[in-house]
């Protein structure tokens, strides 16, 4: 099956024949001239995993692509709050997230600036990995002078408070404002779910307290 093809054998030379025109070959072995192929290939390795970073990394980074991992301790209809033993951050989807307080998860996304705060864009990948029973510590009571300090930050970082004021909702129902005495900041209740919607709403122009994250100036 060989005959006109090229290829290499290996074996003994044992003289020269016909006037000096044959070499003559004791042949040991043929060896084929076409790759050879494994009967088993190699697969192909798997794609690198992304390099994980703490949320105090994506806090203090340049904007950019980033994965970190934590748990979630808050929940409205449009983002949620995610921590790590490093720090908290904002996570926004633009839709209802489908993840509970208490869900572990590990993120992919973008992040950017918004309201004085960074967090994570709307085209995170979000995967829930688990959950955990959460107990939230005390929260912090600002004054008014250190709300109104806010002002003057380069960068909010998300905190965990207790606030007294008044609560404002819009003619159009969308606002949900919260008035402080002595200071020039109003807070804003921003993206509440049908559920509390429905505690608020008898509460328009009543004075009360509220605790919750601190995510942003806008």
């Amino acid at each position: 099956p060989l005959n006109g093809e090229t290829f290499t054998v290996i074996g003994f030379i044992t003289g020269i024949s016909g006037g000096g025109q044959y070499l003559n070959i004791m042949v040991d072995t043929v060896v084929s001239n076409q790759p050879e192929i494994p009967d088993d290939p190699e697969p192909d390795p798997d794609p690198e995993e992304p390099i994980e970073t703490d949320i105090a990394t994506v806090l203090t980074g340049a904007d950019g692509i980033y994965t970190t991992s934590g748990v979630v301790l808050a929940v409205n209809a449009q983002s949620f709050v995610l921590a790590d033993d490093t720090g908290s951050l904002l996570v926004y989807l633009g839709t209802a997230p489908d993840v509970q307080v208490g869900d572990l998860v590990t993120i992919t996304g973008t992040t950017k600036m918004y309201a004085n705060a960074k967090q994570f864009a709307q085209d995170t990948v979000i995967t829930v990995t688990g959950s955990m029973e959460i107990e939230l510590p005390d929260p912090y009571a600002p004054t008014a002078e250190e709300i109104d300090y806010l002002l003057y930050e380069e960068q909010i970082f998300v905190n965990y408070v207790q606030l007294t004021g008044t609560l404002v909702i819009s003619d159009d129902g969308k606002y949900y404002n919260f008035y402080f005495d002595g200071t020039t900041l109003i807070g804003s209740l921003t993206y509440p779910d049908a559920a509390l919607k429905e505690i608020l709403d008898p509460l328009n122009g009543e004075t009360f307290t509220v605790i919750g994250f601190i995510t942003g100036i806008s």
